[in-house]
């Protein structure tokens, strides 16, 4: 009923949006929640960014979907596999075998599955991600994340110690891939421990929230789908396909960079094998202008800008549109990462953009993080009816607001499957 009531208010406000499309502009750029209740202007305009980096185009006139329209299945969401516990959702990816693999974590081990402690220091937090079934082979990635009132070696204590967004407010970097060609039973992790702050895979630091941000932090694999079957035709040897990744960063010391919120996106690629991964010089960084770069992460270019507005990003291919959709989620007030949260949705026929506007849904959850499209479960084709795309959005949500009513219903703090349909648009529709 949620959903239903916010696409209503979306249609009322379309004629006012056509009607005071300066004024949208404006209230935009100063109040960037008010964004979704002008998602069908057609006169939309994202902020301006500085920098010489990429910005998400404003431009709906080739994007194939109209603003997204959600469905339930019932009053509860589609349930979690057997094996999960209640708690954030671990990267998924699919296999030769027709299957999801699913890492679980904060919940008790999972039959079958090989655990191992890796240690954090000297940040405070290391969690999972960019997960890859490839060949035989599971890629597994963690990150460091720290507050700002942690010092090396002491637990958090007294009031305020989370640091100025409330809950790990120093994004870290990414530490690199943990290896297993027995589908998790057992694992090879070669950074069991980082030597130092700049320990990580790509070498970036992120000692405090003042003096440096990274660009790759908590990263996710591209879904390219099952054994990377829809790799770009341009990777050079096709039947080797590059494993591409995506996360949120910051290029200012200035802007605020958390788990949850940064400035920028970035994209890096590599041969997907156990020894490439993991190593620094066998990567390429997106460079801009549809370049890449063995440079170093330095040379790393965003494919979108929008200050304090990038979080968590996936980007999944979707067949059936041959489109890119990148998902973000982002707090709904800036820098508060214990508050709503905020998704939003963009296309691009390209995997390293230009990216264009679909939708944005301001307090998706309320407090929906991690949002993903399986490519497992998409549909091959759209619908011979009204030419709707079917999908399933996956995503944790609620964690620090356990008593705020779910929205859509089903959100909560486990894995969450809510289904999606999406409109295909000609040209001529937006005329």
């Amino acid at each position: 009923m949620q959903m239903q009531t916010l696409g209503f208010r979306v249609g009322q406000l379309m004629a006012a949006c056509y009607r005071r499309g300066l004024m949208a502009r404006s209230v935009i750029r100063e109040r960037p929640a008010l964004a979704p209740h002008l998602g069908a202007c057609r006169q939309l305009a994202l902020p301006p960014h500085s920098g010489t980096t990429r910005s998400i185009s404003t431009s709906q006139a080739s994007a194939p979907f109209q603003h997204l329209l959600l469905h339930t299945t019932g009053a509860t969401p589609l349930h979690p596999l057997p094996s999960m516990a209640p708690g954030s959702t671990a990267p998924t990816c699919w296999t030769t075998r027709s299957t999801s693999l699913a890492a679980a974590w904060q919940a008790p081990a999972q039959p079958g599955i090989g655990t191992f402690p890796a240690s954090p220091s000297p940040y405070h937090g290391r969690y999972p991600s960019a997960s890859l079934a490839f060949n035989g082979t599971w890629f597994y990635g963690t990150y460091m994340l720290d507050n700002e009132n942690h010092q090396p070696g002491r637990r958090l204590a007294g009031t305020g110690a989370a640091g100025y967004c409330g809950n790990w407010c120093i994004q870290g970097p990414f530490v690199g891939f943990r290896t297993s060609v027995d589908r998790g039973r057992s694992w090879h992790e070669p950074r069991l421990h980082v030597d130092g702050y700049a320990g990580g895979l790509f070498g970036e630091s992120a000692a405090d929230n003042h003096t440096a941000k990274v660009k790759f932090g908590a990263i996710h694999v591209v879904d390219l789908g099952r054994e990377l079957e829809h790799a770009p035709a341009a990777d050079p040897e096709p039947s080797t396909p590059f494993v591409y990744v995506v996360g949120h960063g910051a290029s200012q010391n200035s802007s605020p960079e958390s788990w949850m919120q940064g400035s920028d996106v970035y994209m890096a690629r590599v041969a997907p094998s156990a020894d490439a991964v993991n190593d620094r010089s066998a990567w390429e960084f997106y460079a801009g202008h549809g370049e890449w770069s063995r440079n170093g992460v330095s040379a790393a270019q965003s494919l979108i800008s929008w200050g304090n507005r990038t979080g968590v990003t996936t980007i999944t291919y979707v067949p059936a549109v041959k489109r890119f959709i990148m998902c973000v989620s982002t707090p709904t007030w800036s820098p508060f990462t214990t508050r709503e949260f905020d998704t939003y949705l963009l296309e691009s026929e390209h995997i390293h953009g230009p990216f264009r506007y679909i939708t944005y849904m301001r307090a998706f959850g309320p407090q929906a993080y991690f949002v993903n499209i399986p490519s497992k479960f998409v549909s091959a084709s759209l619908d011979p009816g009204d030419g709707s795309l079917k999908l399933m959005l996956s995503y944790s949500a609620n964690f620090a607001m356990p008593g705020s009513h779910p929205n859509p219903p089903g959100s909560g703090y486990g894995w969450v499957l809510q289904e999606v349909k999406l409109h295909t648009r000609t040209v001529a529709e937006w005329v």
